[in-house]
Formats: C-alpha cells, sequence, structure tokens
C-alpha cells in the first residue's frame, strides 16, 4: 500500500476579521452540513443554538490558525503568489492520516470559502 499526496490550498483574499465576520452571516444549516458533510464533524438533524455555536468556536480557531500560519509562516506551510493573489497552500504525502498538522485547518477554510470574496454560503 502507498501513500497519496494531498494538497490544500485556499485563497488569502480577506482579513481575519473578514473572515469572521463571513463564517458568521453563513446560514446555520449550510455551515452544519459542510462540516458533516465534508469534515466528519457529527451534529443532529435538529439544529440547535449550542451546535451552531459549537461549530462557528471550531472555525474561528481554524481561522486563527490559518491566519497564523499566513502572517508568521511555518514548515508544513508556504504562501505563493498566483495572479496577483496570495494562496495558502500545505500539503504532502498521506498514508490515511493528514500529511500536516497545518491540513485540516487550510481544508476547513478552503471548503468554507472563507477568505475567499465569493458570495456567503446561505440556503
Amino acid at each position: 500500500m502507498g501513500a497519496d499526496l494531498f494538497i490544500e490550498m485556499v485563497p488569502m483574499r480577506k482579513t481575519q476579521d473578514e473572515a469572521i465576520a463571513k463564517l458568521k452571516a453563513m446560514d446555520a444549516e449550510v455551515l452544519l452540513g459542510i462540516l458533516s458533510d465534508y469534515h466528519g464533524r457529527e451534529f443532529s438533524e435538529d439544529t440547535d443554538e449550542q451546535e451552531y455555536a459549537e461549530a462557528v468556536a471550531f472555525v474561528t480557531a481554524k481561522i486563527d490558525e490559518v491566519y497564523g500560519y499566513y502572517k508568521h509562516g511555518s514548515r508544513e506551510t508556504t504562501v505563493h503568489k498566483i495572479d496577483g493573489t496570495d494562496w495558502l497552500i500545505t500539503g504532502g504525502m498521506s498514508y490515511g492520516d493528514n500529511p500536516t498538522d497545518a491540513f485540516e485547518s487550510v481544508s476547513v477554510i478552503a471548503s468554507l470559502g472563507l477568505t475567499d470574496n465569493d458570495e456567503i454560503l446561505t440556503d
């Protein structure tokens, strides 16, 4: 059994405060659905305020991590400018687990589109 190469990247078009504001403007069901479908987070079928608050806290921590990598760098990430936009990139070989400690944070933020100029995900 061999390893697979996994790469995740996210455009850094928003400030950290703008990314947090975009998160808080996102529809609760959409947020919980993406976290459940793509990141294995378990939520009940009926969205409640506590689950939503936990999801927002989880994603806010991921935003903090991503902007920490972006501002201060790490051995697991790099920043490349593509068509005038900075992109935070992480990745490596995986034998079934995440290839870097930064991978989950970058993946969560990328799947939610929080650092991009796309519209807010709503129902």
